[in-house]
């Protein structure tokens, strides 16, 4: 189920508001960020919105360090070469949308499509794994 969740960081101060937007989108699976810079009753400030997951939340990051995998030992020489490929291509695309690389597919989901040799979208969907619906 998605949520969504407001912040304002106002132009003049925007320390204290800016760690707090910083602290959710560490620990929260964000979908999207949207931001609109406004202009109020003479305040400026960023009007932003975080489309996240609700029951998802990010595990710490002592959590996530105990938890890495390492994919060079899980793939073939060839695999792991196409898995960085597609880490990079999803390092493009989450900057271009402006969102988490997560959100685009997991490190997991890449090497499920290496390993699988996915290569079209249809077959992406054929899984049933990879895809989820944008609005």
């Amino acid at each position: 189920m998605l949520q969504f969740q407001f912040f304002k960081i106002s132009i003049n101060d925007a320390g204290v508001a800016s760690e707090t937007l910083n602290r959710f989108l560490r620990a929260h699976r964000v979908l999207n960020v949207s931001k609109e810079f406004t202009v109020l009753n003479d305040e400026a400030f960023w009007a932003i919105c975080v489309e996240h997951y609700k029951d998802d939340t990010v595990s710490s990051v002592a959590d996530s360090k105990r938890k890495r995998v390492d994919y060079r030992e899980l793939l073939t020489e060839e695999e792991f070469e196409l898995f960085n490929q597609l880490r990079e291509w999803r390092k493009m695309i989450a900057e271009k949308e402006g969102v988490p690389v997560y959100a685009i597919f997991t490190n997991e989901q890449l090497a499920s499509i290496t390993r699988e040799k996915i290569t079209t979208a249809t077959d992406l969907t054929k899984t049933g794994n990879y895809l989820r619906p944008r609005d």
